[in-house]
C-alpha cells in the first residue's frame, strides 16, 4: 500500500470517529431571551411559549393558570365578572369561589350542597323555619320534616292540624278520621310525602282533598273511606306513588 493511500484512509477513519463522538445540540424553548413570548415553536415539539414546559420558570409565564393568556389570578383578568380567581396554582377556576370553600363557616361547602354559603344557618340538614320564605335545609322548599306518626281526630282537630303546619314530609303514618267539622285539608298544603300509611276516613263534612295537591308519594297504603260529603279525588292529582 503506497503512502498516499494509507494517509487518505487514516484521514477518513479520524473523521468517522470524530463524527460519532460529536455532541448534538438540543434546542430548548426558553433558553434564550424572548423565546417564551415570541409565538414560535422554537424547539419544534408542538408547543409554543407558555404552553411549553421549558417556559414554566420564565417571567413571561409566571402565575398564568392555563397557559393560554394572561394571569387569570390578577384582578381584572379573571374569566368571570367577580373579583380575582382566589388562587395562584392549577387551572383557572373560571369563578370567584375555589373548590372546597366554606365562606360562612357552617362546616358545609358549596360542593357538598350548601345552597347559601353566605349564611351559616343555611345548609343541608339545618333546622327549617317554616313559613319564613327561606330554605334553611337546602331541600328546595320552605317546609319541614315531621318525624313519626300523626293523628287528626275529633278530640282537638284545630290543634292536630296546627301541629302539621309546614310539614313537607311525614316519616310515619298520617290518620285523619272521625272529624265531623273538618271540611277541607288546606292545612296540609305543604305536604309532599307520607312515609307509611295515609288514612282519610269517617270525616262526614269533608268535601274535597285540595289541601293535598302537593302530595306526590305515600310509602305504603292509602285508605279513603266513608267520607260521605266527598265528591271527588282531584286533590290527589300530583300523587305518583
Amino acid at each position: 500500500m503506497n503512502r498516499s493511500l494509507m494517509l487518505s484512509l487514516l484521514a477518513l477513519g479520524f473523521l468517522f470517529v470524530s463524527g460519532c463522538d460529536a455532541e448534538v445540540e438540543v434546542e430548548v424553548e426558553g433558553d434564550e431571551g424572548g423565546e417564551c413570548s415570541d409565538g414560535a415553536d422554537n424547539d419544534q415539539n408542538g408547543n409554543t411559549d407558555c404552553a411549553d414546559d421549558g417556559c414554566v420558570a420564565d417571567l413571561a409565564c409566571a402565575g398564568d393558570d392555563d397557559d393560554t393568556g394572561d394571569d387569570d389570578d390578577d384582578i381584572g383578568d379573571d374569566d368571570d365578572v367577580a373579583d380575582d380567581d382566589d388562587d395562584s396554582a392549577g387551572d383557572d377556576d373560571d369563578d370567584s369561589t375555589p373548590t372546597g370553600t366554606d365562606d360562612d363557616g357552617d362546616g358545609v361547602t358549596v360542593e357538598d350542597g350548601d345552597c347559601d354559603d353566605g349564611d351559616d344557618t343555611i345548609y343541608p340538614g339545618a333546622p327549617e323555619v317554616w313559613g319564613d320564605g327561606i330554605d334553611q335545609n337546602c331541600d328546595g322548599g320552605d317546609g319541614i320534616t315531621c318525624t313519626g306518626d300523626y293523628i287528626v281526630d275529633a278530640t282537638d282537630t284545630a290543634g292536630d292540624m296546627a301541629a302539621l303546619a309546614g310539614c313537607e314530609v311525614i316519616t310515619g303514618d298520617l290518620d285523619i278520621y272521625n272529624n265531623a267539622a273538618l271540611t277541607n285539608l288546606d292545612g296540609l298544603s305543604s305536604l309532599i310525602s307520607v312515609g307509611d300509611d295515609l288514612f282519610i276516613r269517617e270525616n262526614a263534612a269533608l268535601t274535597n282533598l285540595d289541601g293535598l295537591s302537593s302530595l306526590t308519594s305515600v310509602g305504603d297504603y292509602l285508605f279513603i273511606q266513608e267520607n260521605t260529603a266527598l265528591t271527588n279525588l282531584d286533590g290527589l292529582s300530583s300523587l305518583t306513588s
